[in-house]
């Protein structure tokens, strides 16, 4: 078993075996998860893959993944100050303006979109954009969004 410290928010996790001693990393970059171990990497496509294989275990708080901030709309993060924070309940979605004279909505939360190219993850997309194409989410995290991609990718 493996404990993973994370070193940068969502991109780079130094490894300790159970006594403490540094014995690799895990790194995230382009949608690639990379584990090197003894100067042996190895590719994964997702997170819980290397999880299971390498046994490795993170804090809650590295897990959730969960943005320090104060900026949320009904609990899911946005990228801004949000301003007219609204729930539509029509969709159930949690909708905001990014300044207080704006008409521009943005949904808060994570997403993934389907265009014609395929699925595709955004952070805080324009309300408009998930009127007019499908979408599954909002999810509070970004680990919990990019599981529900890996699973839409595998259907389509």
């Amino acid at each position: 078993m493996f404990k993973a410290k994370q070193i940068v928010e969502n991109k780079f996790w130094i490894l300790e075996s159970e006594d403490g001693n540094k014995v690799g990393t895990i790194s995230f970059k382009d949608d690639k998860v990379t584990v090197n171990i003894q100067n042996k990497p190895e590719t994964f496509a997702t997170l819980d893959e290397c999880m299971v294989k390498y046994d490795v275990r993170f804090s809650k708080k590295e897990i959730e993944h969960k943005e320090d901030t104060k900026n949320e709309v009904y609990g899911f993060p946005t990228s801004t100050e949000p301003f007219n924070a609204l729930w539509y309940v029509e969709k159930k979605l949690p909708i905001y303006t990014k300044t207080e004279k704006s008409n521009s909505y943005h949904c808060a939360g994570y997403y993934i979109i389907r265009f014609s190219t395929g699925w595709v993850k955004s952070f805080c997309p324009k309300l408009l954009t998930l009127q007019r194409y499908d979408s599954n989410g909002p999810y509070n995290t970004r680990i919990e969004m990019m599981e529900q991609l890996r699973l839409a990718n595998e259907t389509a």
